[in-house]
């Protein structure tokens, strides 16, 4: 299948995958996960052909109001009530629109989010994307239990944190595992990784300083 490339692809689990020009998939299995609980990091770099303006206001191709779901991980307890997603929000509005880290247990959706405008997607350039969460039991670096960051950077701003939260209630895992799905929307992916580890702040920044380092 013909696709963008992407950079080495870092994990702690085994995976199936396949990339094409919307995204990339993984089937995951045998209690062995992409997406780790009860806590864990995943970052990656984005260059996408659309900007903030493109997905608030549309686009001949696309519509306005566009939520563009990154990734999510889907529980089957039934899927539509149990995951975790990163997406780039563009419902709330002209102006509004922000890149979010989401959880939803039964429904209800609890999010960790990144509205500053100086952050947001421009056409073709690129952002760096992780979002980090910790477990319910202890919490991980001096962070609560349930803590959910999302963090972005720029070309010419190193990693940025947003509004974390703390979920009241976590997603109800299944035990064979779920789907991981991407769609970027035709953005190209590289440099994606995802951990166990709860990861430092500062470590996340100097990923994101050695990664740009490629574009500038």
């Amino acid at each position: 299948m013909a696709g963008f490339p992407t950079g080495r692809v870092v994990q702690n689990a085994t995976f199936i995958g396949f990339r094409g020009n919307r995204g990339l998939a993984f089937q995951e299995w045998d209690n062995r996960f992409f997406f780790n609980e009860p806590h864990g990091t995943i970052g990656f770099v984005i260059v996408p052909p659309w900007s903030a303006a493109d997905v608030e206001i549309g686009t001949h191709t696309i519509p306005g109001g566009f939520t563009i779901m990154l990734w999510i991980v889907q529980y089957q307890n039934p899927p539509t009530q149990h995951y975790w997603t990163c997406r780039y929000n563009a419902s709330l509005g002209i102006g509004l629109s922000r890149w979010e880290f989401a959880a939803a247990a039964s429904g209800s959706e609890e999010i960790a989010y990144h509205d500053d405008p100086a952050f947001k997607p421009e056409r073709f350039e690129p952002r760096g994307v992780v979002a980090r969460w910790t477990s319910g039991a202890e919490g991980e670096l001096g962070l609560g239990p349930n803590t959910m960051d999302i963090f972005i950077g720029t070309l010419t701003a190193e990693m940025s944190k947003g509004v974390s939260i703390q979920l009241g209630s976590r997603p109800t895992p299944i035990a064979d595992g779920g789907r991981m799905q991407w769609n970027t929307l035709g953005a190209r992916l590289s440099s994606i990784f995802g951990t166990a580890d709860v990861l430092p702040t500062q470590r996340i920044v100097g990923w994101w300083n050695e990664q740009r380092t490629r574009f500038i």
